[in-house]
């Protein structure tokens, strides 16, 4: 009987999540591309591209990780920078190289020199990847001294519809809703993690700033202390 790979058996493997899951992957990416769900990323995105505005990019190189169908990244290229991709869905990298040139790969090894990147783009990665410690620290590797990072994940302490969010808890498989179309909703599994399990590990490589998303399309900073008041879906460091 052939071995399926299931999400119960994945942590014996070394496989990514997105791997496991890469028809539900490429369905949210070709929404994603089209705009075509609805989420609190509405707040996210816009927010997300007004903070980009901000940062001086003109001529930078830029890795975008997890560049998907290329939505953030083309973003970046209109800015002015230089952008690579790279994504563990061939039909993501596929897609994406019609705009900017992009790489099968994965963030746990990314498949480029020391000391290459301006500023290295993760946004909603890190809950797929069980290595969380080996990601940072090659995100950490590529980047240019003195350079910078900008790493956005779903927020811990979020409680959708009410429910509750396991604080505490790290590596604990959860889904990931999302709504498509007024029609039909999308599940995907990631890997839950305490705001505290992803802080420590970025301050190993990194001084950091926090930042949520508002509903009038700016990142504005946060300070832990008030993580527990903001039922806000996404946070972004800003790595430095």
């Amino acid at each position: 009987m052939e071995h399926l790979i299931t999400i119960n058996n994945l942590s014996h493997l070394d496989i990514p999540l997105a791997i496991v899951e890469k028809e539900k992957w490429v369905c949210l990416l070709q929404a994603f591309n089209e705009n075509l769900y609805e989420s609190k990323a509405d707040l996210y995105l816009p927010a997300f591209f007004n903070y980009l505005r901000s940062c001086d990019l003109e001529g930078k190189s830029v890795l975008d990780i997890g560049c998907g169908f290329g939505q953030i990244g083309r973003f970046i290229k209109s800015l002015g920078a230089n952008v690579i991709g790279i994504d563990v869905i061939p039909e993501a990298v596929e897609e994406a190289n019609k705009v900017f040139p992009a790489v099968t790969g994965r963030v746990e090894r990314i498949p480029f020199p020391d000391d290459s990147f301006d500023i290295v783009v993760c946004s909603m990665v890190l809950m797929l990847i069980e290595n969380v410690e080996m990601a940072i620290s090659e995100i950490a590797r590529v980047l240019k001294p003195g350079a910078s990072a900008l790493i956005s994940i779903l927020n811990p302490y979020y409680k959708p519809d009410d429910s509750q969010a396991g604080i505490s808890d790290s590596g604990t498989l959860s889904k990931w809703v999302f709504r498509l179309d007024n029609r039909r909703s999308v599940d995907v599994s990631y890997f839950h993690y305490s705001y505290d399990f992803y802080e420590q590990l970025l301050k190993r490589f990194f001084s950091l700033a926090l930042y949520y998303p508002s509903d009038k399309g700016l990142m504005l900073p946060l300070e832990k202390a008030q993580l527990t008041q903001t039922n806000t879906e996404y946070l972004l460091f800003q790595c430095h």
